[in-house]
């Protein structure tokens, strides 16, 4: 072979191995490019949002913000009788709301309902723990109930039984230039919570006072003789009882009494006293026909377990006149509000 064939054979063998190169660059391009067709992990953080409480309602219907206790219009409490109240309001959390405080970002929403007699929520005097009537007077918590208004929205409703001798804000009260005050608390699944405590009302002062039926004076008493602690002849102690949220003074006034088979008992022969003294004592006042204040200061009621009481003491004499039988008449005590 000559040498110019051999140089064209070379050049077709190396003509030859360019293109093999070339299409093996070909091919891994395409297995290169080919990888860009796999799913790729994409991330992004979301951070939490504290929830937003929106708006507090005092309501005396569940649910109706229009039924609204303010301080013009207080909450008027009757004696015996627990009385319901409602917190309702609006909360707000961007991270969601769910349908259920488990399903949403909200771990839970509590009320607490107190006086400024208080140092509010968590304050020594009230148990910060949900549905727990933590004082009659001044301090009650509970729990909320939700319902989702949309994806971040939710109403709550926070029912609460007052007792009838909550601490009165109007004059009389135990704090008559004091408030009630609702402050919510909303706090989310990473304990991130808003409190709000700007709606606030009055509590109406309620007079009730227990007052006995009876006075009856000791039996072996006879004409000439009066309570003097002697021969079982003893005084009458009548124990008034507070049953309600305003203070209050009592007077009394009072008639004869009239024995059912001979005599009587002048008014002025029955004596009152804030002590526990005998007929007679400097202490010891005469009754009269027309209302006479005793002095006798009935507090409000502070426990959970006692009313507040407060003892008249009671004193008679007979005269050496000719009496006989059961004497009976009329005695009127007046409480009032002071």
């Amino acid at each position: 072979m000559s040498q110019n064939e051999n140089s064209n054979a070379l050049q077709w063998i190396l003509g030859g191995a360019l293109a093999l190169i070339g299409l093996f660059v070909i091919i891994l391009l395409v297995g290169v490019n080919s990888q860009a067709d796999d799913n790729v992990t994409t991330s992004v953080a979301v951070s939490n949002a504290t929830p937003t409480i929106d708006d507090i309602h005092i309501t005396g219907t569940s649910g109706n913000p229009s039924d609204q206790y303010t301080s013009s219009t207080p909450i008027e409490l009757q004696v015996y009788t627990g009385k319901t109240i409602y917190v309702t309001g609006q909360v707000t959390d961007t991270n969601g709301v769910g349908t259920t405080y488990e399903n949403g970002d909200l771990q839970s929403i509590n009320v607490e309902f107190y006086t400024s007699a208080t140092g509010g929520f968590g304050d020594a005097n009230c148990n910060s723990a949900p549905s727990d009537t933590a004082d009659g007077n001044e301090c009650y918590t509970e729990s909320c109930t939700m319902a989702q208004i949309d994806a971040t929205a939710a109403s709550f409703n926070c029912p609460i039984v007052l007792s009838w001798w909550a601490d009165a804000t109007e004059e009389y009260g135990r704090v008559p230039s004091g408030k009630w005050a609702a402050k919510v608390i909303a706090k989310d699944d990473s304990n991130a919570a808003d409190s709000d405590a700007t709606e606030t009302t009055d509590i109406s002062t309620v007079l009730g006072i227990s007052i006995p039926d009876t006075l009856t004076y000791d039996s072996s008493l006879s004409r000439g003789q009066s309570t003097d602690g002697s021969g079982g002849r003893d005084n009458t102690k009548m124990t008034l009882t507070q049953n309600a949220s305003s203070s209050a003074t009592v007077s009394v006034e009072g008639g004869r009494l009239v024995c059912d088979v001979i005599g009587e008992v002048a008014t002025g022969n029955q004596e009152w006293s804030l002590y526990n003294v005998n007929y007679g004592d400097v202490s010891s006042t005469d009754l009269t026909d027309s209302a006479v204040a005793t002095d006798l200061a009935i507090t409000w009621r502070t426990s959970e377990s006692d009313d507040e009481s407060s003892d008249l003491w009671w004193n008679i004499g007979l005269s050496s006149n000719p009496i006989s039988g059961t004497c009976t008449g009329t005695t009127t005590l007046i409480a009032s509000s002071d």
